[in-house]
């Protein structure tokens, strides 16, 4: 009787009580046993001297036991014991490979998002001040011998506004700079910055180069060509710009903390802005330092305009910049020239298509234009 205490006797059916019982196991799953059989004196009865067989702790209760159900020293308590161990370890490693595949994911959605503010950085900065933001590092302030900036703009800006619905004046001005841009990145010029129809650009800064000048005049005359692809909203006319430029000395530094901006400052920016507002539509206005600049390096085409009342400075010797004997317009644009079409430098189409343009407003106007060939 002890070894049955011992082994605790679940279950112990004769013959006739299971003939009188059929339904006693018809559940859809029922309690696995593992035991002995045993018959007892007499032949007439067998005992079935066993312990349930479950092998973890969810099914151990599935069955309304508890670990005490168990003999004290049966092996089948060391491997529910063994056996939720191991599901405990299975379900760590799942939460472990979820969540490192979350963070991996993480780690790629922060790569793409610190591109995206790199890139944003570069655009507001150049690329050497931004790399010595993003090091931690201080920009100070620096002062260049010498460097050209230009400023251009759309001379009928302000008579095309009135009368333009918001988008149109978004797009017109989205699809003028992004072709700026484009020849910026083409000639290794630095955009400064845009405010309205104004477009400000240096060359020389923040890399000092000797050519500088000659890289802003080969800018320009792309300016102009490039102008010539987006149409005016109201009249649907090609669109023409005016360009402003003018080489000195510069100051150059990171101007804010939450927002910073690479500004210029100097009496060169001064006078850059003073060449493009006193600029007819249409053309390139040099200071006569600008030519001489130009010159060292590149070789140009100027028309003499004679002495101009600037503002603040007093009369000065300008130059119209009309040619580049260096580059075609072609080269300057990257643009494929139609050889049954186009002359072979594309200064004849640029000044022919500007001039017709200006005589067809004059002539829109009622004003009478004589033109003497």
């Amino acid at each position: 009787m002890q070894n049955l205490q011992e082994n605790q006797l679940f279950s112990s059916l004769s013959e006739s009580d299971f003939t009188t019982n059929p339904n006693q196991f018809t559940q859809s799953q029922h309690l696995k046993l593992k035991g002995q059989m045993m018959l007892m004196t007499g032949g007439n009865i067998i005992m079935y001297l066993c312990s349930p067989y479950v092998t973890s702790i969810p099914e151990l209760l599935q069955f309304g036991m508890r670990m005490n159900s168990m003999p004290l020293h049966d092996a089948t308590r060391d491997l529910i014991l063994l056996n939720q161990q191991r599901l405990s370890d299975v379900e760590m490693n799942l939460q472990l490979e979820a969540n490192n595949e979350q963070l991996e994911q993480m780690a790629k959605d922060l790569e793409v998002e610190k591109g995206k503010t790199d890139a944003l950085l570069r655009e507001m900065l150049p690329p050497t001040v931004a790399q010595q933001l993003k090091s931690g590092l201080s920009v100070d302030a620096r002062e260049y011998e010498e460097a050209t900036i230009m400023f251009s703009d759309v001379p009928t800006f302000q008579q095309i506004v009135p009368l333009c619905q918001p988008k149109d004046i978004v797009h017109l001005l989205n699809e003028l700079f992004t072709k700026f841009d484009r020849l910026i990145g083409l000639q290794k010029a630095y955009k400064v910055e845009t405010v309205g129809d104004s477009y400000m650009s240096v060359g020389g800064i923040p890399d000092v180069v000797e050519d500088h000048c000659e890289i802003i005049c080969h800018l320009a005359l792309g300016m102009l060509m490039e102008a010539r692809s987006v149409c005016d909203p109201i009249s649907n006319n090609p669109l023409f710009v005016r360009c402003g430029i003018h080489s000195g000395p510069v100051v150059a530094g990171v101007v804010g903390a939450k927002m910073p901006r690479y500004c210029l400052f100097g009496d060169t920016v001064n006078t850059a802005s003073r060449m493009e507002s006193h600029s007819p539509p249409g053309r390139i206005h040099c200071s006569e330092t600008a030519k001489l600049c130009a010159e060292k390096t590149g070789r140009f085409e100027f028309e003499t305009r004679g002495k101009v009342q600037i503002k603040g400075k007093g009369e000065m010797n300008t130059y119209f910049l009309t040619r580049s004997f260096k580059r075609s317009i072609w080269e300057i644009t990257s643009r494929i020239r139609d050889e049954g079409v186009n002359s072979i430098d594309g200064y004849q189409e640029l000044r022919d298509s500007i001039v017709d343009d200006i005589i067809a407003q004059k002539a829109t106007k009622g004003s009478r234009t004589c033109v003497i060939v």
